[in-house]
């Protein structure tokens, strides 16, 4: 289920992964919870790329717009099967790297610009069941999986040295676009925040 992004790459309204402008990267319903008494509806917005599966499995890929994903009778309506919507424009998560005990003056946050790639493997790996993924949930898996690259270079050199945080981002580029591949996204851009 690997997808290819559209053309044109709109980058407007993109938000960063902060308490109050949370993105929602993924959505995942099950097809008997949709509204709708006989028939079952969800609309995938311009900048979503939506699926139905049935027990893991793509049924059915769904366009932007309002598609009739089941039929409900008496209540009963594709038990098995769920709609999932992913973001599929880039998207920032802010990783604060002092719950790791980086807590330097030059600051200890890195900014990640990032794609849903492969929406299958994302799903698989961080939302196996139904509800929502936040970019701020995906930055707490992500900050998880580099945690012990982070304490590596913390081990090796003192936070006050001059040139910490570049040396340390230098040293975090492969183990956060690897922890980011093996999720389904790709990395467009790393940088820190002051």
């Amino acid at each position: 289920m690997g997808l290819e992004r559209p053309a044109g790459g709109d980058r407007s309204g993109e938000l960063e992964a902060g308490a109050e402008h949370d993105v929602l990267l993924v959505e995942s319903d099950r097809v008997s919870q949709l509204p709708g008494m006989w028939t079952k509806r969800v609309t995938v917005a311009a900048d979503q790329v939506g699926f139905v599966t049935s027990k893991g499995t793509v049924v059915k890929e769904l366009g932007s717009g309002t598609t009739t994903v089941g039929m409900s009778f008496l209540g009963l309506a594709g038990r098995s099967k769920e709609v999932l919507r992913f973001r599929f424009r880039p998207f920032q998560l802010r990783l604060n790297l002092d719950k790791l005990g980086v807590n330097c003056q030059a600051g200890s946050t890195i900014e990640l610009t990032a794609l849903i790639v492969t929406p299958s493997l994302l799903y698989s790996s961080v939302l196996n069941y139904p509800g929502r993924l936040y970019a701020s949930q995906l930055a707490s898996v992500i900050i998880g999986a580099v945690e012990g690259s982070v304490k590596s270079v913390l081990a090796r050199t003192p936070l006050d040295e001059a040139g910490f945080i570049e040396g340390l981002l230098s040293e975090l580029d492969m183990p956060l676009r690897r922890a980011m591949a093996e999720r389904g996204l790709q990395v467009e851009r790393v940088s820190q925040v002051d």
